[in-house]
């Protein structure tokens, strides 16, 4: 995964201004290099281009931006600011510079590019006087006015062409259609915007806007603007809002609604419209509320509408203990303004966290230009923010200076080869390694010596890294001795298996702590568990603490801010109670705007700070199990995780608290039955507290894929499970209009008769035949109930509700299973002829341009998007035959790119399945056709089940066109006397990669690409 952005490596180098306001003209003479930045960013044929200040030619004053560029062929170069600056509103902006060429007529066209405030970039054609300039001789004023409604491409965001104001300007793009090689250098200067009937704005309005015709609505709470502020409340506030809509008209209203973390509506309301609106929402419980806003003409005509969001928990008046577990965020403070990060580390400690990773005195920063110069000013102060907020840092070694190492900088297709290698003079890294140890060591926590070296963030060899860890672990220790050094943080994702044994094996210098990154699902914390005990067994390093250092789980796309809030908490707790030292969650505040990049979406907050579900979710954490040690895993039904914490509350009083979910892929709600020896508290990962009755010792929750805790007065000792009262079958399969039965157990562990009333309630037009079951119960007994669950024709994914009513019982007992419309697979006598796609009449799914994930549909890259159907789509047949299941899959792919490493083929064009069962056990595969011919290889099992190779009966071959895959699954599965049933979950995709690198995938449905989760597979019946 990308972690630093390219920005990290001019961090201090040409910075943009922060502006109080929009301005309504801007204009560039690049003599303050304080004004603008630019990076040169990789385009196509043009690998060693460069940007940079210069003194060589100049249009007034002293310098002037020089680009040097070398096409290699047809292509294009582009240079973007890393901190755009923002522009007054307004329809059209006139541009004007100064440009000197060279007369070698390299260039044949050129364009402008703008971000706007939803992160969607906007690309405008320059006419052809810009054009001439470049390939002029001698300086030559160019002037042109751009319709900002009329962009000639755009990309990111919603992708939706509508710009929304204010924009941002990003850079420019020239480009050459010429195959021939050329080399030269043009220079840039006098830049300048003026935008026609402009609006200002605030330039760092933390609100969402999105506008309609030339009208804009903004809402924010109504806010005291301070370096502080983090738009978390205590429950119980009532919290001003403001709404405002620039032109509004005379008459019409504003319709508000605020939501909760369940989608419920808590309250809404209508206001006259006006430009400037306020109104309060009621005063808030536990939570966070999604509040959304619409202004509307007298005609009922919707203008505007935007959105924000406000939490509310208790904030943190003292970081959680830092022990047993370390509680740690993940952020960049090495890129943002000094507002910007007192505003993280207020938001960190008032979470209840202790410590952040990132780059504080980094190489980069500290020496960016020789090893003479100590620029140590904005870490300084970047580091006296973090101490007045009670943080300590996980200083992080990442990047060579230029001027440092061991590569050609003016080789280097791009900046990490030059900046990700070993320094040239391993003395300059021990001067630096002492001098950050000397300086700040009192408030670092630990030192990470880079980043995932085992992948892209590493270019040299495992040796090198070696090397490089030893010489800055060695210099570190000869100023503190007592200091703890770490490995950079190894990657889940293993692309290269060996680096890790062969980094243990090599180095003398056995690290004070083994770092690790795992992200995404709670499944892969647990695999990455798995992975770990068996790197240090292998090192022989068993005793070595474990920290997490990167983990987290992203809310792009179809990954919700829900699915993020349950992950936080599952894994923070989980890592407790695989004993390891520290958890730092990735990331503390969103990288960007883009509702649909993966990378954009790890924080606890937005970009502009206001509060994800998951933030909530933190302080519920740290309130919650902060401080207290981990006991055991209680024994609990399969796939209910039951851990228990013990500590103290505020008063110093024991207390115990259980973190307690479902795991199972079912996803249903599970009731379970708690010796506790007092009363408590429930609490859902939202904070909202309910009491909990005990009678007769017991005590009933439930436990669903929703976290919650369980907190009661006394120690650990005195609480258990008793077994369940009720079993079943978490989830319902069956096709539309079909039937299908299902059962429930009755137990009672009770030392009396236990008596009462089942009811049973589906949902959405499905069908029980038994609402409502009477039982009676001696000790000790179990009664097996069979009920048929009809699916209405067209169904849909619903649920049933499980109700028991008992007076031996505390409280009404309530649990849920799933309904699931599964599809039907046809049961055929005979597999055919193997290979023979021919005997198809109609795929069971076709999937096409609706079905892709593009991986870089923000890049003006245009390799790397999709183009239709005939660029990737594929016709997927499944059936049952008697040896088993028969996958068939005609995928049409008019470029075919398989060059892969053995593993690492889904980087290529190739096929991955998987098939997750009722029963628990989940596989996932992998095809593909190389250089050396077909292979099919089991890329993840059931704990225990060797990975690899496949022997199992399958074809690959291309056809024109098409690739041609035909697996057959056994119906003995690996595993133990794992047999294939009737009713499972399946799912695929097709990587598509052209030649340029893997530009995403088509799939069936999701949870293969983005995140390995099997809840999203498609049900499947065989009838």
């Amino acid at each position: 995964m990308k972690k630093i952005h390219w920005t990290f490596i001019c961090a201090g180098l040409l910075a943009s201004p922060t502006w109080a306001q929009v301005p309504q003209n801007l204009k560039h003479d690049f003599e303050d290099t304080g004004k603008l930045a630019f990076q040169m960013v990789p385009g196509k044929a043009s690998p060693n281009s460069t940007i940079q200040l210069s003194e060589e030619k100049a249009h007034s004053g002293r310098k002037a931006i020089k680009v040097h560029y070398e096409f290699t062929g047809a292509g294009y170069l582009q240079f973007l600011t890393p901190s755009p600056v923002a522009l007054s509103t307004g329809s059209s902006v006139t541009i004007s510079a100064w440009i000197y060429g060279t007369g070698l007529h390299a260039f044949d066209g050129a364009a402008i590019r703008f971000i706007d405030t939803h992160g969607e970039t906007f690309q405008y054609r320059l006419n052809e006087s810009v054009t001439d300039a470049l390939n002029g001789n001698g300086w030559t004023q160019v002037k042109v006015t751009l319709d900002l409604t009329k962009p000639n491409g755009h990309w990111g965001d919603n992708s939706d062409g509508v710009a929304d104001l204010p924009m941002k300007f990003l850079g420019f793009a020239f480009d050459r259609t010429a195959a021939e090689p050329v080399a030269g250098s043009v220079y840039l200067d006098d830049l300048a915007f003026e935008m026609a009937n402009p609006t200002v704005v605030a330039a760092n309005a933390p609100a969402a806007t999105a506008p309609v015709g030339n009208l804009k609505l903004s809402l924010q709470p109504v806010w005291n603007q301070t370096k502080t502020s983090i738009f978390i409340y205590a429950p119980g506030t009532q919290v001003p809002l403001q709404a405002n809509l620039a032109g509004a008209p005379a008459t019409g209203k504003l319709t508000w609604t605020a939501r909760d973390f369940d989608n419920g509506v808590v309250a809404q309301g209508e206001i006259p419209l006006k430009e400037n609106i306020e109104w309060s929402l009621p005063a808030g419980k536990p939570g966070i509320l999604y509040v959304t806003a619409e202004a509307k003409d007298a005609a009922g005509n919707l203008l505007a509408s935007t959105d924000t969001r406000v939490a509310f928990a208790p904030v943190a008046t003292t970081p959680t203990p830092s022990q047993p577990l370390i509680w740690g965020v993940n952020s960049h403070p090495e890129h943002g303004t000094l507002d910007d990060v007192e505003r993280e580390a207020a938001l960190t400690s008032a979470l209840g966290f202790t410590a952040m990773r990132g780059g504080v005195g980094t190489w980069l920063q500290v020496q960016p230009d020789n090893a003479n110069q100590w620029q140590w000013d904005k870490s300084d102060k970047l580091m006296q923010i973090l101490v007045r907020n009670n943080i300590k840092l996980l200083h992080i070694f990442l990047g060579t200076p230029r001027w440092a190492t061991s590569a050609d900088p003016n080789a280097a297709a791009e900046w990490q080869d030059w900046s990700y290698k070993l320094p040239r003079d391993m003395a300059n890294l021990t001067a630096y390694s002492r001098a950050v140890a000397q300086r700040y060591n009192d408030n670092i926590i630990a030192y990470e010596i880079w980043n995932e070296p085992d992948i892209s963030f590493w270019r040299g060899t495992p040796d090198e890294y070696v090397k490089l860890y030893e010489t800055s672990q060695a210099a570190i220790k000869s100023v503190v001795p007592k200091a703890r050094v770490m490995n950079g943080g190894f990657s889940e994702t293993k692309r290269q298996p060996d680096f890790i044994p062969h980094f243990a094996k090599t180095t003398t210098q056995k690290p004070d702590i083994f770092a690790y990154h795992t992200h995404m699902q709670f499944s892969n914390l647990v695999k990455a568990g798995d992975d770990v005990k068996g790197y240090l067994s292998g090192a022989k390093w068993e005793k070595t603490p474990v920290w997490l250092n990167e983990a987290g789980y992203s809310s792009s796309g179809r990954l919700t801010e829900r699915d993020q809030a349950s992950a936080l908490i599952k894994k923070y707790a989980y890592s407790a109670a695989l004993g390891y030292e520290a958890y730092f969650w990735y990331d503390l505040r969103n990288d960007g705007n883009d509702a649909t990049d993966l990378e954009h979406n790890f924080g606890l907050v937005r970009r502009d700070f206001t509060p994800k579900a998951a933030a909530v979710a933190a302080r519920t954490l740290t309130s919650q199990i902060g401080g207290k040690r981990f006991v055991r895993r209680l024994d609990a039904p399969n796939g209910i995780y039951a851990l228990l914490f013990e500590g103290k509350n505020g008063a110093g009083q024991p207390e115990s608290t259980i973190v307690v979910w479902n795991e199972s892929t079912s996803g249903s709600q599970v009731p379970l039955f708690w010796k506790l020896p007092a009363a408590g508290n429930r609490i859902t990962a939202m904070g909202t507290q309910s009491p909990l009755n005990v009678q007769g010792g017991v005590g009933v929750t439930t436990a669903s894929p929703m976290p919650e805790f369980v907190t009661v007065r006394g120690a650990a000792t005195n609480i258990g499970l008793v077994p369940n009262i009720l079993d079943f079958d978490g989830s319902v399969l069956a096709s539309s209009g079909r039937s299908e039965k299902w059962k429930l157990v009755l137990a009672n562990p009770l030392t009396q008769t236990f008596q009462g009333q089942l009811k049973l309630s589906a949902q959405d037009g499905w069908k029980v035949d038994q609402n409502s079951i009477n039982f009676s119960l001696a000790p000790n007994a179990k009664k097996e109930f069979t009920v048929s669950v009809t699916a209405p024709e067209a169904a849909t994914t619903s649920s049933m509700k499980l109700e028991i009513i008992s007076p031996s019982l505390p409280t009404r007992i309530e649990a849920i299973t799933r309904l699931l419309p599964s599809l039907s697979i046809p049961r055929l006598a005979s597999r055919g002829t193997p290979g023979d796609f021919t005997r198809w009449d109609k795929p069971t799914v076709h999937l096409g341009v609706g079905n892709t994930v593009s991986l870089f549909e923000a890049t003006p890259m245009q390799e790397l998007h999709f183009h239709g159907d005939t660029d990737m789509s594929a016709d997927v047949n499944v059936v049952r035959v008697p040896e088993g299941l028969l996958l068939s899959v005609r995928a049409e792919d008019n470029t075919h790119n398989q060059k892969e490493d053995a593993g690492s083929e889904w980087r290529g064009d190739s096929l991955q399945f998987a098939l997750s069962l009722p029963t628990g056990e989940n596989y996932e595969w992998m095809a593909a056709l190389n250089e050396k011919g077909p292979s099919l290889r089991l890329m993840s099992a059931p704990s225990g089940i060797a990975t690899g190779p496949q022997t199992s009966q399958f074809t690959i071959r291309r056809e024109g066109t098409k690739t041609l895959y035909e697996v057959l699954i056994p119906s003995k599965l690996p595993g133990q006397n794992v047999v294939l049933p009737d009713h499972f979950s399946f799912s695929l995709l097709v990587n598509d990669n052209d030649g340029a690198g893997r530009k995403g995938w088509i799939e069936w449905t999701p949870g293969i690409g983005l995140s390995k989760d099997p809840t999203q597979f498609q049900p499947m019946s065989v009838y």
